[in-house]
């Protein structure tokens, strides 16, 4: 019905073989995807619409490397005498997907042949494929058209039908696409890591949204992903830099009053820093060479007193030999035994522990209890057993 078969008229019933062409048809009206059947340029008829879907782009893109695809085709004439007419009728051997694809350049030869065409390209024409999902558009395909003679086996069609497209660029935009998420995706778990790192440092949320050019969502996100705890204390930025300059100078050996001077901090802010970072601070409050060669004769005199306590003298007995009043004795008795074992005595050793941690001074000392609690710790520091 496609065309006058009196132009290839046999015998009536005369089985002829020959060859058919097959051709592309994006702008049928019925379907865009149709293949056409030819017989020297003249159509007989057209392929399923199932197999010309599929095939359709392969044989478009055949047909722009400037290769024709012919088909095993035969075909007979036979006179109807009903109409009076020639009915011809005929079978063409329609080539598999897999024969036409061994046709087309493999996935690597594509990505070889379109590089060529992607690094040609100007950026605003990538940039807008890149928007489109990496989809060519009508808008887009132009570009590649221009460039087609860079790589002529690629088969691009010479005109803009995004129909005659070969599947290998597609699947090489899809590459693109999927390389360009890994990229992405990179970037996105590195500023994570930055953001949660900036976070542990000190900044506060805001600081380091602005810092990266992101949301306070995404830094929230990020910090939630992450399983980190907002609500948690912490030390910002310029705190950090000066414990982490307190710790530098305590393991320096510099003592706290050098320090306080240098950087203009507290005491207590020395001391937080220390036990932050486990240092033990020897005490320098009131102590010279005159004070712990007394420290050390009043130790002695205690441990004199224990002696001879153990040994079954009474306290004024004791009194009498050291030349000292009993409640002295009782004083120097307590002492020993405390400077002996700290930890029996606990009361005792904490409020130690309390002026030490401090960094208090005499000075600043008002009470009896206190007074006496730095001169506990000044002596377990000369003693020299970990106390603290």
């Amino acid at each position: 019905m496609y065309a006058d078969p009196s132009r290839w008229f046999h015998p009536p019933g005369t089985l002829v073989e020959t060859w058919g062409e097959l051709v592309p048809e994006p702008f049928n009206e019925h379907d865009d995807h149709a293949l056409a059947i030819d017989l020297d340029g003249s159509r007989l008829g057209y392929a399923s619409a199932r197999y010309a879907y599929y095939a359709h782009a392969r044989i478009a893109a055949l047909n722009n490397t400037g290769a024709r695809v012919l088909v095993p085709l035969q075909y007979r004439c036979d006179f109807e005498r009903t109409t009076g007419l020639l009915i011809a009728s005929g079978l063409v051997a329609l080539p598999t997907f897999g024969e036409l694809d061994k046709l087309l350049p493999s996935d690597e030869e594509y990505a070889r042949l379109l590089d060529l065409l992607w690094d040609a390209l100007e950026e605003p024409a990538r940039e807008q494929i890149v928007r489109d999902g990496f989809h060519l558009t009508t808008e887009t395909l132009p570009y590649l058209i221009a460039l087609r003679h860079l790589a002529p086996q690629a088969g691009i069609p010479s005109v803009v039908r995004l129909s005659a497209v070969p599947r290998g660029v597609d699947r090489y935009l899809a590459e693109k696409r999927y390389e360009r998420q890994k990229r992405e995706t990179a970037r996105i778990r590195q500023r994570n890591e930055k953001i949660v790192a900036d976070f542990h440092d000190g900044w506060k949320q805001a600081d380091i949204a602005r810092r990266h050019g992101v949301s306070s969502g995404i830094v929230s996100r990020a910090l939630k992903n992450a399983g980190v705890d907002t609500r948690a204390p912490r030390v910002n930025p310029e705190q950090r830099r000066i414990r982490s300059e307190i710790v530098s100078l305590l393991e320096g050996g510099k003592s706290r009053r050098e320090i306080s001077e240098t950087l203009g901090v507290s005491h207590r802010a020395i001391s937080a820093a220390a036990d932050e970072a486990g240092i033990a601070i020897p005490s320098q409050a009131g102590v010279n060479d005159y004070s712990r060669a007394k420290m050390r004769e009043r130790l002695e005199i205690c441990r004199h007193a224990l002696r001879l306590q153990a040994e079954g003298s009474s306290r004024a007995e004791i009194a009498q030999q050291l030349g000292v009043s009993k409640d002295t004795v009782k004083i120097h008795l307590a002492d020993g035994r405390f400077f002996e074992n700290p930890r029996g005595n606990p009361d005792r050793l904490d409020r130690a522990r309390a002026l030490r941690k401090v960094g208090a001074t005499k000075s600043q000392l008002v009470s009896s209890a206190d007074r006496r609690a730095l001169r506990d710790a000044n002596m377990l520091d000369l003693i020299g057993k970990p106390w603290r």
